[in-house]
């Protein structure tokens, strides 16, 4: 028995479906059940011969299994004889019962109980949000197929989750950086208000001085104006759909070159680092925008040139923007692409470098900010090409 039950259980290991699994238990439960025949058959014309003291020897071995019950039985005899051909007689079904039940009892043990377990346990943690329950099973069958697609499905739970948590951390930076920096403005705004109220009425206040005022209440309030177009410019980006084309090189360097003349006042170059595929799957609509950002930053700060590199390597896109201007502060590197960041925020609020990296890494890619050697800020952008 044991050794049959190893030899099946290597066997079962490299079995390709339930059902030739279930085949096999049958069809080694059926030997079992023929081999437990023959010995029962066996023992009990053995003592049927005995006790009938029967000395003829039989000629052939299926005589075993074909005794004729037509010889007479001494009246001393009759119960043990009649138990043994009773016996003789139905112990064959008792036996394929018996082994129907086996069979079916190490099916399930060996083929079903594991992989119910296992998806039980996942589906019960992912009840109790608990993602650290794999469901991994290696059997062949197809039970790993459903193993393997809960799996799938557990990790793609986790990968939500914690886009969920990124996503719900970037609103709160951004939510927290917008209520920081609108204080400025709205207290501008209530500080003129109050002012006028004050003054202008008994005419305390000079036409001068009113004029001021007000013109300070109307840049604070396109402030705010700008600061809620920015609001939904970030929004928007959750709303953007990845959709990679092939498109050709040269094209896209044409793109960053119109874009460059457009938006550039200084003295502006576009490189190619070689080699240089002919044809990369991109979307174009992302990185013009990552481009145009990054060179409206680049142009603010460079004093005479500001050059774009392009390069692809193992399956990314690397695009460099450097200018000659002062370079990043150690600050700046750490804080710059942080929703409203900016040392200047008379002149922009800080969300260029912020959209870069939200598309950026929607092209699965990454943003970086560095000082090159000879001085110069360089930004680095990298997109996964296939």
């Amino acid at each position: 028995m044991d050794w049959l039950d190893e030899q099946l259980q290597s066997i079962r290991l490299t079995n390709k479906g339930l059902w030739s699994s279930l085949l096999l238990c049958l069809f080694g439960g059926l030997l079992l059940a023929v081999f437990a025949y023959g010995l029962t058959v066996s023992f009990c014309v053995g003592w049927e011969r005995l006790l009938l003291d029967e000395s003829q020897p039989m000629e052939r071995f299926t005589d075993i299994f074909l005794r004729s019950y037509t010889l007479p039985v001494p009246r001393n005899v009759e119960m043990p004889v009649a138990v043994l051909r009773t016996v003789r007689q139905f112990n064959f079904f008792v036996y394929i019962l018996l082994a129907v039940t086996w069979s079916s009892r190490r099916f399930y043990k060996d083929k079903i109980c594991q992989p119910l377990l296992i998806m039980s346990e996942t589906i019960k943690g992912i009840q109790q949000k608990d993602l650290s329950v794999s469901s991994y099973y290696k059997s062949g069958d197809e039970f790993e197929e459903i193993c393997s697609g809960m799996e799938e499905m557990r990790r793609q739970l986790i990968e939500d989750q914690h886009q969920i948590v990124e996503l719900h951390e970037e609103q709160r930076q951004v939510n927290a950086a917008f209520a920081h920096d609108i204080r400025t403005p709205l207290a501008v705004i209530q500080n003129n208000v109050e002012l006028i109220r004050a003054f202008y009425p008994s005419g305390k206040m000079t036409e001068e001085r009113m004029a001021d005022s007000l013109e300070k209440i109307d840049r604070h309030l396109q402030r705010l104006k700008d600061f809620t177009f920015t609001m939904q410019e970030i929004q928007k980006i959750d709303e953007i759909d990845l959709v990679r084309e092939y498109q050709k090189t040269a094209v896209l360097a044409q793109t960053v070159h119109e874009i460059g003349k457009a938006l550039i006042d200084k003295e502006f170059s576009v490189q190619l680092v070689e080699p240089m595929p002919d044809w990369i799957t991109i979307d174009l609509q992302i990185i013009s925008q990552v481009v145009e950002n990054l060179l409206a930053n680049a142009n603010r700060f460079a004093e005479r040139e500001v050059r774009v590199i392009l390069q692809v390597d193992s399956g990314f896109l690397f695009l460099f923007v450097h200018d000659d201007g002062k370079g990043f502060s150690k600050e700046e590197i750490s804080k710059a692409a942080t929703p409203y960041y900016s040392q200047d925020k008379s002149d922009h609020f800080g969300m260029g470098l912020t959209i870069c990296q939200a598309l950026t890494k929607k092209h699965g890619g990454v943003l970086r900010l560095s000082n090159a050697v000879n001085g110069g800020a360089v930004t680095s952008a990298t997109f996964i090409i296939t």
